[in-house]
């Protein structure tokens, strides 16, 4: 990790980025991250980011390498987990602005509203504690409203959808997550019955839980399973095996077309007291 803290009386050049101590004598963080948000070398990133505490908080921007801003933003803390709090807003490198949301310690608060790459208003809805909640409105890009919902906790009420006349069309949801046939229920069972647990893990009484994550493609078949979370290298590949075993899923759909999606499985080990080993 390459940090470089500035000064009034010592100015660190990279590239040709520079950061100076404010009038007010607060100093800026600089740190460099590839396209992947993972930290990287002055010599070889594609964001950086400038970090200024200020009022009990971490004022936060984004850079492209180009200099353009790509976020700017508030935090309560970054390490060891970011935690948003206050106003967002997110461009492209070339300026135009893509996202305007709030976060009130660390959840979405109040309103949030996208926008395409051309700059047209394409969302606009409303949070609470992180769920949606209230009108969610989405926008043809001559402006008139395509979508009109009502949220509660989270959960749809009601909608509407209309084509770019302004006439109402048949209802059909904005988005469908992918659906194991029979539902979670019958998901944690095929789990349950086909799960194996390898042996040496046993013996070593090894247990916990792995995530593991993959896709449901179009056709609802799965697809790139990874584990992102795990307690032993034992337990990977029985996990691994059982999600590449499941039966086709019903696909996800975004404005009523198939689309991929990505899934995280939670994959729980439990030895029984007579299984363990003294």
């Amino acid at each position: 990790m390459m940090v470089y803290i500035c000064s009034m009386k010592l100015l660190f050049a990279a590239i040709s980025l520079m950061c100076v101590m404010t009038a007010l004598g607060q100093s800026h963080d600089t740190i460099y991250y590839d396209r992947d948000w993972k930290r990287a070398s002055v010599s070889d990133y594609n964001y950086y980011r400038i970090v200024t505490p200020r009022g009990g908080k971490l004022n936060v921007e984004d850079h492209y390498r180009s200099g353009h801003i790509q976020m700017t933003g508030s935090y309560l803390e970054l390490e060891p987990k970011e935690i948003a709090d206050g106003h967002f807003l997110y461009f492209t490198d070339g300026g135009v602005k893509t996202r305007d949301e709030n976060y009130k310690n660390g959840l979405l608060e109040g309103e949030y509203l996208s926008y395409d790459t051309a700059g047209h208003l394409t969302l606009k809805m409303y949070f609470k504690h992180d769920k949606w909640d209230g009108r969610r409105t989405a926008y043809y890009t001559s402006g008139k409203v395509y979508r009109d919902e009502i949220y509660k906790e989270g959960k749809w009420e009601s909608g509407k959808v209309f084509d770019e006349n302004g006439k109402e069309m048949a209802f059909y949801p904005m988005e469908e997550l992918p659906e194991y046939p029979g539902g979670d229920t019958a998901m944690i069972s095929f789990v349950q019955k086909n799960l194996k647990y390898p042996e040496p893990a046993q013996v070593l009484n090894i247990e916990g839980t792995v995530k593991v994550k993959f896709l449901v493609g179009t056709d609802g078949l799965v697809e790139d399973a990874v584990v992102i979370e795990s307690k032993s290298i034992q337990l990977n590949e029985a996990a691994l095996d059982v999600v590449r075993k499941f039966p086709r899923f019903k696909p996800g759909k975004q404005e009523g077309k198939a689309v991929k999606c990505w899934f995280v499985l939670p994959v729980t080990f439990r030895l029984v007291e007579a299984d363990k080993k003294k």
